[in-house]
């Protein structure tokens, strides 16, 4: 159950020849009252965090071939939603309220099952905690993946990893955190 304070991660690449004419999705929690990442044709093929009513856009278009790290941050406490790109602050909006419903979530597609990423994903990681800078910094690792179940909030309480998915070629995912959210 994800309804508080929530950092979600995560690698992605999209190819230079993005046609999609709606949107991919990287993370997605059903639609109503709920979040999701995803990249928008509309928008440059830049990612977008949609929490509940409201939505961040990233500043550029990532649809380059290449690997990007990105990072999505709600804060229920603080109000506020930030995007960071490659470990550096892209875009926040200071003044968000919103509430979370708990629902079923889904990588690489709706939880209906459409509007499928085109690209691929990788390191997908949930934590009930907003990340500061400082912590979205260390888990991007100067662009070197960094096993989340390292990261110091993970060492610091364990309970904060909600789920940890890393693709190491298999057809479905392993949940590497302690919660066994298998695909």
């Amino acid at each position: 159950d994800f309804t508080e304070d929530l950092t979600i991660a995560g690698w992605y690449k999209t190819p230079v020849s993005a046609t999609q004419s709606d949107h991919g999705i990287l993370i997605d929690k059903v639609y109503t009252s709920a979040w999701r990442i995803y990249t928008n044709r509309t928008d440059m093929n830049a990612p977008l965090l949609y929490v509940g009513n409201g939505y961040i856009v990233a500043s550029s278009d990532y649809a380059d071939g290449k690997w990007h790290f990105m990072t999505a941050v709600y804060s229920d406490t603080g109000n506020y939603l930030k995007l960071y790109m490659d470990g550096a602050l892209d875009n926040e909006n200071t003044s968000f309220t919103n509430t979370l419903s708990a629902n079923d979530m889904r990588i690489g597609s709706t939880t209906g099952g459409d509007y499928h990423l085109l690209g691929n994903a990788n390191e997908i990681s949930i934590w009930n905690a907003a990340f500061s800078l400082a912590e979205v910094q260390e888990l991007f690792n100067d662009g070197v993946a960094l096993d989340a179940i390292k990261h110091s909030v993970y060492i610091g309480d364990n309970a904060k990893l909600r789920g940890y998915w890393r693709n190491d070629g298999a057809v479905s995912w392993e949940d590497r955190s302690d919660n066994s959210n298998d695909s």
